[in-house]
């Protein structure tokens, strides 16, 4: 685990130094859940002994995540994810949602429309809203991402 928090705060850095501010320019759960993603990604690529798939379920486990939506609906889990964008308690703790859900929108991205196209929307966030990076780069509303994409992964993963 060790390891992976190097990798997670590193991300930050490389986030900075895109963004050219640590914080705010995009979303709260992809500052953080990004940073779990990636710092995953890296530990996995650099050492056959860690496959990706078990440090994803680890952070997952270790953020509680499972429990963090049990019993929710989509709709209120729309609403937390939308909450997670700005309310560092939704993002961070006590929910964690940012760190768990986040690597996990994360990871639905990066599959879906590349590493590259992932870091084009935070580029395009230093001159604009997010927001409207994410539709021009990923072609689609952050709201429909959330309802059609990334609530039902959340639902099925695994921890």
């Amino acid at each position: 685990m060790a390891k992976t928090m190097i990798t997670h705060e590193y991300v930050h850095t490389v986030q900075a130094g895109l963004l050219k501010t640590r914080n705010g320019l995009i979303p709260c759960w992809s500052n953080e859940g990004s940073a779990v993603f990636y710092g995953n990604s890296i530990v996995a690529a650099s050492n056959a002994s860690n496959d990706y798939l078990t440090l994803r379920n680890n952070w997952l486990a270790q953020l509680n995540f499972k429990n963090a939506i049990a019993g929710k609906s989509k709709d209120e889990l729309l609403v937390l994810l939308k909450q997670s964008e700005e309310d560092f308690k939704v993002c961070a703790a006590p929910l964690r949602l940012g760190y768990s859900a986040g690597s996990l929108m994360t990871e639905l991205l990066v599959a879906e429309h590349g590493h590259e196209k992932f870091v084009k929307w935070w580029v395009q966030s230093k001159d604009k809203s997010w927001k409207i990076a994410f539709k021009e780069v990923f072609g689609l509303e952050v709201n429909d991402f959330y309802s059609n994409i990334a609530i039902p992964f959340l639902l099925k993963s695994p921890s």
